[in-house]
């Protein structure tokens, strides 16, 4: 059998790209990505007021980037999310570039995947508009950060670079990178449920903003990889 991460999108299994002009680190065979420079392939829009688009002149490794709006109803979320098929090694990594209003109350980023019957959640949420860092926590929680970390400074104009993986086989985290930052997750479990039989997985991107003023972040360099 080849060797690599499978291609839900083909049904078959491809060879780990050796070329990544766009990654954000290169850990990781490649299942899904995109740089939104192509038509739209397939993300998704779940409940919640938001605004998408995919917007010309204004990206970080080339001309295109996703916009999202928040409402300007103080509260409100939206998310967006693409599904693909579970990767055979359990753990999984989930690659972004973004730049987002300094207003932002939630910037979240992460996974939610059934396997072997049980459901893991794993997500992390950026918050600028208090200068945090959450992750998701077994009991469903959001929780501090635990460790050493700068919050990065949040900017429109900036790009900034985040990784985030977890390995549904441990039930646990493994780490959180975040532009020069790296920080270990290890000790953080995910949030686990009985789950159906059918095994699925999806990424995720929420936002919602911190007052009644709609907000504004910008994505790039989307890439979902299977991780060591």
């Amino acid at each position: 059998m080849a060797t690599g991460a499978p291609d839900w999108q083909g049904l078959a299994w491809k060879v780990e790209t050796t070329n990544r002009p766009r990654q954000v680190w290169p850990s990781g065979r490649v299942v899904w990505t995109y740089d939104f420079e192509t038509p739209w392939r397939g993300i998704n829009v779940a409940s919640g007021t938001i605004s998408f688009d995919v917007v010309a002149g204004y990206g970080n490794s080339g001309g295109n980037s996703l916009k999202l709006e928040s409402a300007s109803v103080a509260g409100t979320t939206g998310t967006v999310y693409r599904h693909f098929g579970p990767v055979a090694s359990g753990k999984y990594g989930l690659e972004v570039t973004y730049a987002v209003n300094t207003g932002m109350r939630n910037l979240r980023f992460g996974f939610q995947v059934v396997s072997n019957s049980i459901l893991s959640d794993g997500y992390i949420d950026i918050m600028p508009a208090s200068a945090t860092i959450k992750y998701y926590d077994s009991d469903g929680n959001w929780t501090t950060l635990p460790g050493t970390w700068d919050f990065p400074l949040p900017d429109i104009y900036i790009w900034q670079r985040l990784k985030l993986t977890l390995d549904v086989t441990t039930g646990k985290y493994t780490r959180l990178l975040l532009d020069n930052q790296s920080v270990d997750m290890t000790s953080l479990a995910l949030k686990t449920a009985a789950g159906g039989v059918i095994p699925r997985s999806r990424a995720e991107i929420t936002i919602a903003p911190d007052t009644g003023t709609a907000r504004t972040v910008y994505i790039d360099d989307v890439t979902v990889t299977e991780e060591e």
